[in-house]
């Protein structure tokens, strides 16, 4: 597989991430976030995010939410929010980024941090998702979008549009971070099952229907029949 692969990851326990938090202790989403790379003079990092400007209230609450932060700009359309935070506790995006790959989108809903980023190959991508499930808790692949050397896309597959159960999602995601698809395997299906803490026979049949809707969704979207 040549090129690079387009991910976007949802972390459902970021950790004290105060973006995540911010969404879910005030019922919004939030859809940008910029993060500054030098640190200040007081030798922390500065980020700021963006929501929609709803009511006085929602920016009161919002900006109260923040331990090291204020409102720094509002319209009627939308409120900017500054805060600092330490450099020193590893947040997702520092995770992704001590891979050597910038984080391309950040965006936040109900307490769930979801980050967009490009990486080189399917083995970076499972060793990302294995540092990540180390860290933070409720880690899942959302989308995986693979473009060829002549920036053509091969196949973009959105999986919260293949109708897998959490279960399916699971058991596949398992199996591929555990090397079950690999040649030779790194596991196999009992070991994947051990760790799933289900039996066998329910590993197996799980897998069977979750390859069955990716690899259609695959087929689809190569033959132009599935929305992007």
């Amino acid at each position: 597989m040549d090129g690079s692969i387009r991910t976007t990851i949802e972390i459902a326990d970021p950790g004290d991430c105060p973006v995540a938090r911010v969404s879910a202790e005030n019922d919004l989403t939030v859809p940008s976030v910029t993060r500054s790379t030098e640190r200040n003079e007081r030798g922390d990092l500065t980020e700021e995010f963006t929501v929609a400007t709803d009511s006085i209230d929602q920016s009161t609450r919002v900006a109260a939410g923040l331990e090291t932060g204020s409102k720094i700009f509002t319209d009627e359309n939308r409120a900017v929010y500054r805060f600092s935070r330490d450099p020193d506790v590893t947040c997702v995006c520092a995770c992704i980024e001590g891979f050597g790959w910038p984080v391309s989108d950040i965006h936040a809903f109900d307490g769930v941090l979801a980050v967009t980023c490009y990486v080189p190959s399917v083995d970076q991508l499972r060793l990302l998702i294995s540092t990540l499930r180390d860290r933070f808790d409720g880690v899942h692949v959302k989308r995986l979008q693979h473009a060829g050397n002549a920036g053509t896309i091969v196949d973009d597959v959105p999986l919260e549009a293949l109708g897998l159960t959490d279960r399916q999602r699971e058991v596949l995601e398992t199996a591929i971070e555990m090397g079950y698809f690999n040649y030779p395997r790194d596991a196999n299906a009992g070991e994947v099952a051990e760790a799933l803490d289900i039996a066998r026979s329910t590993f197996s049949e799980h897998l069977a229907v979750g390859q069955r809707k990716l690899v259609g969704a695959v087929l689809e979207s190569e033959t132009g029949t599935m929305e992007a």
